[in-house]
């Protein structure tokens, strides 16, 4: 489960700390056992005092499942680009893969969606299996 930091005050190391540590501890609880939710964060490229504080948050004992980077650059409805570790990689050292790039935002206008792509160098498969989709939701 990604944390969305985009567009919010910068993440805080206890913040993180504190909301990761919940998530896996009630997801375990609440499951038996049986599932557990995995942190990720979801920022900005550029926002080094959020991956700094992914980083601490690593040393201290807390494991980030993966990275979903924010850089536009497309603004509405675009062809994938060449993924480019020199646009999508945050400067601090995370302790994480980067599984996602959003590069570019509003296909569609406002109410439309934003384009993604995934990290041609990790095992889109072994990312997938570890997924959950939520049931479908009867329309009234």
């Amino acid at each position: 489960m990604f944390l969305d930091v985009e567009g919010t005050p910068s993440l805080s190391t206890d913040y993180y700390l504190g909301w990761a540590r919940t998530l896996v501890d009630h997801s375990q609880s609440i499951s038996h056992g049986t599932v557990t939710i995995l942190p990720g964060v979801y920022a900005t490229q550029a926002n080094d005092v959020t991956w700094r504080a992914v980083a601490e948050a690593g040393q201290r004992g807390v494991q980030t499942q993966g990275a979903w980077v924010a850089r536009w650059r497309i603004r509405g409805c675009g062809r994938p680009l060449d993924w480019d570790p020199a646009i999508v990689m945050p400067s601090v050292k995370i302790p994480c893969e980067v599984l996602l790039w959003q590069y570019a935002d509003e296909c569609h206008g406002g109410d439309g969606f934003d384009c993604n792509e995934t990290n041609p160098n990790i095992d889109l498969q072994d990312i997938l299996s570890q997924c959950v989709l939520p049931p479908d939701t009867p329309v009234a």
